[in-house]
């Protein structure tokens, strides 16, 4: 069996195995080590777990687990919807101020999530029943909070960046702030996409049921003032590049701890429990995933499939931007199957040394990956985030979300599109902070 051949046959099973709702990291490992002990016996398993240990045997890896900590403990506080109501009392004599206020506070809150799925929850909570409520479309309330949480992937401190940084042995630190520009750019487009669609359907929407006074329009600012300064605090330390990713993460987990229990009196055992219940969990699986990822790399190396793919595409002699076209297809495939963490620590090692050669930044790279990685959480079957939306209100159907989220669809791709031709938005601010890229 030729590299292709064996290549073409693990994706196979890899997408069969996945539709079929088997846990990814069980994919994954199952599928390799079936290869494995196919093609050179049982023999193979030993240098396959040393392999393993090897890709879990990284300090730098325990600021995973700590900023997911961080995330579910601002997720399952009140400080999203703070934030969200907030916005919405400072907007309320704007039309379309309400769907303006949850991506906003989307935005804001993605900083701390890391992740799409628990920005969509924490706004989503109360606010697509709330833009409901106001008779805003269904398409257009539960379009715009899938498609503002996606912002939860590439607003720093990202954990994709994060991983990627680690895997690629990258500035976590340059990732981050090379991730600001794009950031702000979609949560600009955003906005203007909702003020065009709330001017769209004049009209139809309640508005809001009164208005409010100055001091109810600050009354929350004390809340949310403390997580972003918090937020700040995160950027600046990597920014400084004084301390390490753990280090960083380990501040940010107990700080972010210290201020759901001292502002929402979140320090009884049931709410601790549910926490670190929650934060183990998603630690667990991310881990499990990196495992997987390993003994998946192990296998493909094994059996030349990146030198012979590395070869067929230096042959093709694409231009630049075809490469990167050809590659953000991948992407977004990939990411109809596989969790973007996967896709990172199975690919990386293929993907990065070709692009390299072409003389393509890795910084910006990583930042045009993870807008990719946003249009996959937008579609199905996976569709992480439409799936969260829709958990929030199981009367709605998969079409209708995924009807309101194509617009942001298009605005993530023009964003890419406009990284292609100015690559300046995601790499002036580094450069200008950090001095250019070694």
């Amino acid at each position: 069996m030729t590299p292709f051949e064996l290549g073409f046959a693990v994706t196979g099973a890899l997408v069969v195995l996945i539709i079929f709702g088997v846990p990814v990291a069980f994919v994954i490992a199952g599928v390799s080590i079936a290869v494995l002990v196919w093609l050179e016996g049982l023999g193979v398993l030993q240098p396959a777990g040393d392999a393993v240990l090897t890709s879990l045997d990284n300090f730098a890896l325990v600021a995973v687990p700590l900023f997911i900590l961080m995330g579910v403990a601002a997720s399952l506080s009140p400080a999203g919807g703070d934030m969200r109501e907030m916005l919405k009392r400072w907007l309320h004599k704007l039309p379309g101020g309400l769907i303006v206020a949850n991506i906003l506070a989307s935005a804001v809150f993605s900083a701390l999530s890391s992740t799409g799925a628990a920005t969509c929850l924490a706004i989503g909570r109360k606010g697509l029943p709330e833009l409901r409520e106001r008779r805003y479309p269904d398409s257009v309330a539960a379009g715009a909070l899938a498609g503002a949480g996606t912002l939860g992937i590439l607003v720093p401190p990202s954990l994709t960046l994060i991983v990627y940084g680690i895997a690629g042995s990258f500035s976590i630190g340059r990732l981050f702030l090379a991730g600001i520009g794009p950031g702000i750019l979609l949560s600009v487009l955003f906005v203007v996409w909702a003020l065009i669609a709330a001017r769209r359907w004049r009209g139809r929407y309640g508005g809001f049921a009164r208005g409010y006074t100055g001091g109810e329009m600050f009354a929350l600012l004390p809340r949310v003032l403390p997580f972003v300064a918090l937020v700040i605090g995160v950027l600046y330390a990597f920014w400084t590049g004084i301390p390490d990713a753990p280090a960083v993460a380990g501040f940010a987990a107990v700080i972010c701890g210290l201020l759901v229990a001292g502002i929402y009196g979140m320090w009884r055992q049931r709410n601790l429990v549910a926490i670190l219940r929650e934060a183990m969990r998603e630690s667990v699986a991310v881990l499990f995933i990196i495992a997987a990822a390993a003994i998946f790399s192990f296998m493909l190396y094994r059996f030349g499939v990146p030198d012979a793919l590395a070869i067929a595409i230096a042959d093709q002699r694409l231009p630049p931007l075809m490469l990167i076209a050809a590659v953000s297809v991948f992407l977004v495939a990939a990411g109809l199957f596989l969790p973007p963490i996967a896709i990172i620590l199975m690919f990386l090692p293929i993907i990065v040394p070709t692009l390299l050669a072409e003389g393509i930044d890795p910084y910006w790279f990583g930042i045009v990956m993870t807008l990719n990685f946003q249009i996959a959480l937008l579609m199905p079957p996976a569709g992480a985030n439409l799936q969260t939306v829709r958990h929030l209100a199981p009367d709605l159907s998969i079409g209708t979300v995924l009807r309101g989220a194509v617009p942001y669809i298009v605005m993530v791709v023009a964003v890419i599109a406009a990284l292609c031709v100015v690559p300046g938005i995601a790499t002036w601010l580094p450069d200008w902070l950090m001095g250019p890229a070694p």
